[in-house]
C-alpha cells in the first residue's frame, strides 16, 4: 500500500517540480532581456564581442529584472506582500506599479542612446504591456508569465513579417513551444484560470507585435 501511494505521488511531484522550474526560468521579468538578446545577436546579427550590446543588455537587465526584483523582495520583507509569487491579486498592485516605473525609466534611457526606432519600440511595447497588466490587475487577475513570453514571440514575429529573408521560423517555433509549456505549467500549478493565461498571451503578443511592426512606418 505504501509503495502504491509513493508510485502515485512521485509523478505528481515531478510534474509540479517541472512546472515550477518552467515558471522560474521563464519569469516575465527576464523576458525583456531575452527579447533584446535574440534581437541583437540573432536578428541584427551583432557580434558577441561587441561590448556596446552587452552594456545595453546589462542596462535592460538592471531596469527590468534586478530593480523590480529587489523592490518586490523589500515589499515582502516589509510585510506588504505575503508571498514572493504574489498569488493574491490585491498584493500585485504596488509591485506592478513599481515595475511600471522601472520599465518606463528603462524605455526612456534606451530612447536616449538607441538610434533604431524598432529597437526602442521593443522596450516601449514591453512597457505598455506592464502598464496594461497593472491596470487590468485592479479588477481582474491576468497571467504576467503569459504576457512576458508572448511579448517576445510578438517581437520576433514582427521582424519576420517585415523581413521575410531573416528566416526566424526556428525561433518562432521554439517560442511557441515554450509559451505552450509555460501556459500549461501555470494552469497545472493552479496559479491562473485558462481565461487568465489566454488573455495574457493575447495582450503581450498584440502590444509587442504592434509596437515593433508600426515602428517601421
Amino acid at each position: 500500500m505504501v509503495q502504491e501511494s509513493s508510485a502515485k505521488f512521485l509523478p505528481k511531484l515531478l510534474l509540479r517540480s517541472l512546472a515550477q522550474s518552467a515558471s522560474i526560468c521563464l519569469h516575465p521579468a527576464l523576458m525583456p532581456t531575452l527579447a533584446y538578446f535574440i534581437t541583437y545577436f540573432f536578428i541584427y546579427q551583432a557580434s558577441f564581442f561587441q561590448v556596446e550590446y552587452w552594456q545595453r543588455l546589462g542596462m535592460i537587465f538592471l531596469g527590468t529584472f534586478l530593480m523590480p526584483a529587489l523592490s518586490i523582495l523589500s515589499l515582502w520583507r516589509g510585510g506588504f506582500i505575503s508571498t514572493l509569487d504574489m498569488r493574491k491579486r490585491q498584493e500585485r498592485h504596488l509591485p506592478f506599479v513599481l515595475s511600471c516605473i522601472f520599465y518606463s525609466l528603462t524605455a526612456y534611457f534606451l530612447l536616449r542612446i538607441e538610434m533604431d526606432l524598432r529597437l526602442v519600440a521593443i522596450m516601449f511595447g514591453i512597457t505598455f504591456s506592464v502598464i496594461a497588466l497593472t491596470l487590468i490587475t485592479l479588477c481582474f487577475k491576468i497571467s504576467a508569465h503569459a504576457i512576458g513570453l508572448s511579448g517576445v514571440l510578438g517581437v520576433v514575429m514582427a521582424f519576420q513579417i517585415q523581413f521575410p529573408l531573416l528566416n526566424l521560423i526556428y525561433w518562432i517555433s521554439f517560442l511557441l513551444f515554450l509559451l505552450g509549456l509555460l501556459m500549461t505549467a501555470r494552469l497545472y500549478l493552479q496559479a491562473h484560470r485558462p481565461v487568465e493565461v489566454w488573455l495574457g498571451a493575447l495582450l503581450g503578443f498584440s502590444l509587442c507585435f504592434g509596437s515593433v511592426y508600426w515602428a517601421a512606418f
